[in-house]
């Protein structure tokens, strides 16, 4: 999946660090919280970036409390999502062997893996695009 980088500004840093001081959650206890490197919490707040990962940020703020809505960019005309056509008729050849599908659970465990299970479809479509 790849990554999408917001940057970073001034009144998201304070935001963030003022909802965690709201909540009186230390910076160590935040960053097991949304599985982030305490380190790098300290970086966020101290304005050491000028980028952040969209999804990190994202688990961030929600393990504070905050509701945060990101803008999402234009999908390019190109983007467009390929359906399959439907299936043909069966001929008397060997027929193609089935992909196997995920499991909901195997899809849940490689999303807890990556650290995104917390977030809805519509974040994780956004993420992909």
């Amino acid at each position: 999946m790849a990554t999408h980088r917001i940057p970073v500004t001034t009144s998201m840093c304070k935001g963030l660090k003022r909802a965690r001081e709201n909540a009186n959650i230390t910076q160590g206890a935040l960053a097991q919280k949304a599985n982030v490197p305490r380190a790098r919490i300290k970086r966020i707040e101290c304005l050491e970036l000028s980028s952040i990962d969209q999804a990190e940020y994202l688990r961030l703020t929600r393990a504070v409390g905050l509701k945060v809505a990101l803008k999402r960019a234009p999908v390019p005309a190109k983007a467009k999502v390929k359906l399959p056509e439907a299936p043909k008729a069966k001929t008397p050849a060997k027929a193609p062997k089935k992909k196997r599908q995920m499991t909901r659970a195997q899809a849940l465990a490689r999303l807890e893996k990556a650290g995104l299970a917390d977030l809805t479809v519509r974040e994780l479509l956004s993420l992909a695009s």
